[in-house]
């Protein structure tokens, strides 16, 4: 009974009841408030979650159509690469002794234009104008009837003396079969340096309609052309009314101007109409071209409105379950007030029922003596009633706790209270007749006997459920800490490798797409395939192989098992270099300190996650990484010089954080010293005795 028989309270049904009295005085009103507390919450966590998932939403949906237009620049450069070689390669023969010797309009010239286009699908025709802005020969007949053209934009670009530069005209409507083209012109010259024609490629915009169709529209919404200088080239779906035309839309000359280097950016825009689109623009590298995708917000939004009105059903559904329970909870209290009011006048009769209960009751009298010990509590405490009655309340009770029982129990005694809780703050101990003391549950009351003051105990031993509590709860809390361990570290997981298959393997497949959907039109059309075209076919099977080797290699850091730490290291930070074109310092001691496995493969993905942040985060042009020991410590460093981060935004991502985490499991620090603009230094000091003791461990 320890410290607290003054700090117990009876489980009496009356005395229960009538300790209630203060709480439902007024039934209800601490209900109805928390029912209002949880609608409330209920209310702003679904609001937070859904303004959250609109956010998460709108960034995928720039971060696909970034993915496909950076896709459809790289298409659409090979395409104008195959081009310009075909103009190159022309000029170049007209351009040495024996071209120079040949006639514009000659049979010869004929035959090296047609060779060189070799049933290009990208290249209609290819015709050669003389200085007078005559068309004298061309690949469609030969001999080709003789027409100017002295007033088209390319023949005036030629005129301006410009040489060694490739001309991209304006779209141009055929009137015989009233489709379009695109004019890309290379000037010839004499060898004073004057004019002496210019040689000219008509490129169907067919041909990049049917390459962008093979994109899915419904993912997209809309792909276009542009020149640099705004001029609208090829839309899909098709406009013929914007072809030619500057678009007002987009403000093309301005948005390459706002790209600070070679690639993709992308905004959200409002049209005529008030409709708003996701859109990204990227250039065409070599050439004076720019991508621009786009895609309707509102489309892009349309599961996250799916989720939004299955969200505001669940919520109703769960407000109403609260206002239901509520009202029953109100209902329930004011029956139980009702109820009790019944049971206080049988409360004296009840005393009977102590020496059949299954719980120990102990009554006292005004001097704290025992007069009522039922047989639950001969077994309790190991003294017969004989014993006990008459004897004083410390005899139950360890001899440290007398002076505090005495003051409180008689406390208890003088107060107006018929009833009084236990005191959570305190631990109840009795003492056996052996001497052995155990844990108790207990409630107390008092009443009146024949005009005396008796108080009444009910007692309970919680040993065994003390010592299965304990272990319940250690259990749980291993439980929770690994659960949440393994799911934080499952989770980050498999956001990385979905990362890297959506931004590197993801658009290696996609520009075979476009390669095999290419060939199966040449097949279907019955024209040769040209054998550079197998060579680009194998170069994108052999980066997307290359590609899943190093994501499986990122799963399973196995070159560590194959070349040892160092050397796995150096391959690390080669192949980084080799992969996102940013220049690499490596600085490792030569003669490192064995570590276990456990501390290789931990330093290892350290070092690895660093580089995957500076080449997603950093746009940075250098990194140094550094390996060495100094007395037993082990240092690891890994900086760049890209924009930084700032402390109170950056510091916490969770790439960061499983870094940190890692460092702590082999005891080591990390420190992080980033400031915006200034760069990033991630530094891990590793104490070598404790790498050694992991391996051991593991």
């Amino acid at each position: 009974m320890g410290a607290d028989l003054q700090a117990s309270t009876t489980i009496q049904a009356p005395n229960k009841l009538s300790g209630w009295r203060a709480h439902v005085r007024a039934p209800g009103y601490a209900v109805v408030w928390l029912a209002a507390l949880v609608t409330l919450v209920i209310v702003a966590a679904t609001v937070v979650l859904l303004y959250g998932l609109w956010h998460h939403t709108i960034d995928h949906g720039r971060g696909e159509v970034r993915a496909i237009a950076r896709v459809l620049a790289d298409q659409t450069a090979r395409s104008f690469d195959s081009v310009d070689l075909v103009l190159k390669g022309v000029e170049e023969k007209l351009r040495d002794p024996t071209g120079r010797s040949l006639s514009l309009d000659s049979v010869e010239v004929y035959y090296l234009m047609t060779a060189r286009t070799g049933g290009s699908p990208i290249i209609s025709s290819l015709f050669v104008v003389d200085s007078k802005g005559v068309v004298v020969n061309s690949t469609r007949e030969y001999p080709v009837p003789r027409f100017a053209v002295g007033d088209r934009s390319y023949f005036r670009w030629a005129a301006a003396d410009i040489a060694g530069a490739t001309y991209l005209g304006d779209p141009v409507k055929n009137r015989a079969d009233n489709t379009w083209s695109l004019h890309v012109a290379r000037r010839l010259s004499n060898a004073d340096g004057s004019l002496r024609g210019a040689i000219v490629a008509a490129l169907p915009l067919s041909y990049f309609e049917s390459l962008y169709g093979s994109i899915n529209l419904e993912d997209v919404g809309s792909i276009a052309l542009f020149r640099s200088d705004g001029v609208l080239i090829v839309q899909k779906p098709h406009d013929e009314g914007a072809i030619g035309l500057r678009s007002r839309n987009f403000n093309v000359p301005a948005m390459i101007d706002s790209l600070r280097q070679p690639g993709a950016l992308a905004g959200v825009l409002s049209d005529e109409y008030g409709d708003r689109f996701l859109y990204s623009m990227a250039t065409v590298p070599r050439f004076p071209l720019a991508i621009v995708t786009s895609v309707d917000e509102f489309e892009i939004l349309e599961p996250w409105r799916d989720v939004t009105r299955q969200s505001v059903v669940v919520v109703a559904l769960a407000l109403i379950v609260i206002l239901a329970v509520s009202t029953k909870l109100v209902l329930e209290q004011r029956r139980e007030l009702a109820l009790a009011e019944k049971l206080r006048a049988t409360e004296r009769r009840l005393e009977g029922t102590f020496n059949s209960v299954m719980d120990a009751i102990v009554a006292i009298d005004q001097e704290q003596r025992i007069v009522i010990f039922n047989p639950a509590a001969e077994r309790m405490f190991g003294h017969s009633a004989a014993e006990a009655i008459g004897q004083p309340l410390t005899l139950l009770i360890p001899e440290r706790f007398h002076q505090h029982h005495a003051v409180s129990v008689a406390d208890f005694g003088r107060s107006n209270l018929e009833s009084r809780a236990m005191s959570h703050k305190l631990e109840l101990i009795g003492r056996r007749a052996d001497g052995t003391e155990f844990p108790i549950e207990s409630t107390i009351s008092r009443t009146m006997v024949e005009g005396k003051l008796q108080m009444s105990a009910v007692l309970r031993d919680i040993s065994d459920r003390r010592q299965a509590q304990l272990a319940l709860e250690d259990s749980n809390r291993q439980l929770r800490e690994l659960s949440t361990s393994l799911l934080e570290v499952r989770e980050a997981e498999r956001d990385r490798i979905s990362r890297e298959l959506h931004d590197d393997l993801g658009q290696q497949l996609t520009g075979f797409k476009l390669d095999l959907s290419w060939l199966m039109k040449r097949v279907r059309d019955g024209r040769p395939i040209p054998e550079e075209k197998f060579a680009d076919i194998q170069s994108h099977l052999n980066t997307a192989v290359a590609s899943v080797r190093r994501i499986s290699s990122e799963l399973k850091p196995l070159v560590v098992d194959d070349l040892g730490f160092a050397d796995g290291i150096r391959w690390l930070v080669g192949d980084f270099a080799e992969r996102s074109g940013i220049a690499c310092e490596l600085d490792i001691e030569e003669r490192l300190p064995e570590l276990s496995d456990r501390a290789t493969t931990t330093l290892f993905r350290i070092v690895q996650e660093s580089l995957t942040n500076i080449a997603r985060h950093a746009e940075a042009s250098r990194v140094y990484v550094g390996l060495w020991h100094v007395g037993d410590r082990l240092i690891v460093v890994v900086r760049d010089n890209g924009r930084g981060m700032a402390s109170d935004k950056g510091h916490s991502g969770l790439g960061l954080v499983g870094m940190r985490e890692r460092a702590l499991s082999l005891g080591a620090q990390l420190r992080i010293d980033s400031t915006p603009g200034g760069g990033t230094a991630i530094e891990v000091t590793a104490p070598i005795a404790e790498t050694l003791e992991a391996g051991a461990a593991s």
